[in-house]
């Protein structure tokens, strides 16, 4: 066993209007109101802070922010990233057939988030509407036709790491028919969010019992009455580890408990996965990824079964958890012929 710290991550989905460095050299203009020129760009929000899609230069952002939360499946899933819209001066410009290419910019990804990852080369395609063809999607806006939704593709989330933050970033290249490209909304940033319902920061009330060692009881029994953040981490549609951040194993599933005289502690082999039904919201506990080898079995009997459950809002024997998402699990694993015996109840506090 060690003594342990904790740690915070995060996981989101984004869109965003980035001005590029002057070492990057495209020629753009950004006329007032767009008099007398066709302006080409993508039209986006941030979350309704940014409904302009402008960066918010003011707060030392060089762009917007906006969230894409995808499903858990290895179903194919196409999200609408963004419009790309022409704004013309008159009739004449509109009725102009207009080709748009747009290139995939993985240096915009790292500049607007040096955490993100960008998404592997195979793990996503162009929609039918947008064609790519190289590093190039080619956008084609018919005679009268002002915007056209920018897509891609996802064919199955679940083969991607569920630990990383993905990005992808695209920048408008060229466009034909004596278009002019937006300098402020020209860029736009998409991240993957790819965390189930339950993923987030907890706090965790929780007893334990081995008959053997009196002294290792339940974090309830710490001076503050609880541990907190214990991070639930998506590792399935369904499923959430109940993790912590080692000095030894860096990041790992776990127990922690609490050692009267001597401080919180984890098992390095017992690694509580939590799978919630979505639908009855029942709870069960199965084997994790353990720090070491691998984690012991876990069982529970119809008591505890009973007794494990997903509460949205919140349940009335929780502390402080009136309206907030509360998971109770009880189970327990057995070693030498001794039980341990663990009532876990995690109260959501925030994002990770």
């Amino acid at each position: 066993m060690k003594n342990m710290k904790l740690i915070k991550n995060t996981l989101m989905v984004g869109a965003v209007a980035l001005a590029l460095s002057a070492c990057k050299k495209t020629v753009t203009t950004e006329p007032l109101n767009g008099a007398g020129q066709t302006l080409v760009k993508f039209v986006f929000t941030d979350a309704g802070a940014n409904p302009n899609g402008i960066p918010d230069t003011a707060n030392g952002k060089y762009a917007g922010y906006s969230l894409f939360n995808v499903d858990l499946s290895p179903t194919p899933q196409t999200l609408e990233v963004a419009d790309l819209r022409r704004d013309v001066p008159n009739s004449t410009e509109l009725n102009k057939p207009m080709t748009i290419v747009i290139q995939n910019d993985p240096g915009a990804v790292t500049a607007y988030d040096p955490e993100l990852i960008s998404l592997p080369d195979g793990s996503y395609t162009a929609d039918p509407s947008n064609p790519i063809s190289g590093t190039g999607y080619t956008v084609t806006l018919a005679p009268g036709e002002l915007a056209k939704t920018f897509k891609i593709t996802i064919p199955d989330v679940t083969s991607l790491d569920l630990n990383n933050r993905y990005g992808l970033g695209f920048t408008i290249s060229t466009v034909d028919a004596d278009g002019h490209i937006s300098a402020l909304q020209k860029t736009l940033v998409i991240e993957i969010g790819t965390k189930n319902p339950w993923d987030g920061a907890y706090r965790l009330y929780a007893s334990f019992f081995r008959s053997d060692l009196p002294t290792y009881v339940g974090v309830n029994e710490s001076p503050a009455g609880y541990y907190e953040f214990y991070n639930l981490i998506t590792s399935g549609p369904n499923t959430v580890d109940a993790t912590i951040n080692t000095t030894t194993y860096g990041v790992t599933n776990t127990q922690i408990i609490y050692v009267i005289g001597s401080g919180y502690t984890y098992f390095t082999g017992v690694a509580p996965r939590i799978n919630v039904d979505k639908n009855s919201h029942a709870v069960t506990v199965t084997q994790g990824t353990a720090a070491v080898g691998t984690s012991v079995a876990f069982l529970q009997n119809a008591t505890e079964l009973a007794a494990s459950k997903y509460y949205p809002n919140g349940i009335a024997s929780a502390a402080n958890s009136a309206g907030k998402p509360t998971i109770v699990a009880h189970f327990r694993w057995s070693s030498g012929g001794i039980d341990r015996n663990a009532k876990d109840t995690f109260v959501y506090r925030q994002p990770r």
